[in-house]
């Protein structure tokens, strides 16, 4: 990736942590489709290790004099964890990593899933401010997005709609073979505003280890004229945990609300 990383929040040293041997990473193509589907999730992996110190989120009571007034609604960086690396998310960096999650090279069946496949990540215009950032922590990389404008409630109204429409969708692409995509709506009731999450698995055959499964978590809900996006990737094998992305996504909603009326 091109696109130069945002500043970065050493991470908090932890102590008594336990040693494990890491588990295999998934492979670079397979990462990059499901990372890709993810949206902003793609910047995360790309850029999380070098940069900058970030300034804290509102929530911390540390933004930057110039960042964006949504900012101040963002998680503080302890939220992600002791050990995250934390990294603020340019407005370019985005554009990067969103819109349409399906290039001109990768064919989508049934075709009518095509639309859901770009739904799962924050949208890539019409919105007239923006504030991201992104984490990694092992193999998870958590993207947090708000923006504000008329796109704002386009990609929320729809997504729930579309989930029960088109469960499941098989991609081919030169790059990566044929991949299988499902989807499961997941409980957003703890959530205020009007919400909606989202459990995606695509599974491709590697050709080095076979079949290999990345899981992604989606979280969206509006908040009058604000969108907030979060969206879990993990690409070492694991499997992200609903209840906990739960927690984070009703914490973001109530740390931007409480942070921005």
């Amino acid at each position: 990736m091109s696109t130069a990383p945002g500043p970065v929040r050493p991470p908090r040293p932890a102590p008594h942590a336990a040693v494990r041997a890491a588990p295999r990473p998934v492979a670079r193509p397979v990462a990059r489709l499901a990372a890709g589907l993810a949206g902003a999730a793609l910047l995360s992996a790309c850029g999380a290790g070098d940069g900058d110190q970030a300034g804290a989120s509102g929530a911390a009571g540390n933004v930057p004099p110039d960042a964006p007034a949504l900012a101040e609604g963002l998680l503080p960086a302890e939220a992600f964890g002791p050990d995250a690396t934390v990294v603020d998310v340019s407005p370019e960096q985005l554009a990067a990593g969103a819109g349409p999650a399906t290039g001109a090279d990768v064919q989508v069946a049934p075709p009518e899933c095509a639309p859901l496949l770009d739904l799962t990540g924050p949208p890539d215009v019409g919105y007239e401010e923006v504030a991201a950032q992104s984490a990694l922590q092992g193999g998870t990389s958590t993207v947090q997005v708000l923006v504000r404008g008329a796109a704002a409630t386009s990609s929320v109204d729809g997504l729930a709609d579309a989930v029960s429409t088109c469960p499941e969708a098989t991609l081919t692409s030169p790059e990566f073979g044929e991949a299988r995509v499902t989807f499961e709506l997941l409980p957003a009731d703890g959530v205020g505003g009007e919400a909606v999450a989202v459990r995606y698995t695509t599974v491709v055959q590697d050709p080095e280890t076979g079949p290999v499964t990345v899981p992604v978590l989606v979280g969206m809900a509006e908040d009058g004229d604000r969108q907030l996006t979060l969206l879990r990737v993990t690409t070492d094998g694991t499997e992200p945990d609903p209840a906990a992305f739960a927690d984070l996504f009703s914490r973001a909603y109530s740390t931007q609300a409480e942070a921005l009326g």
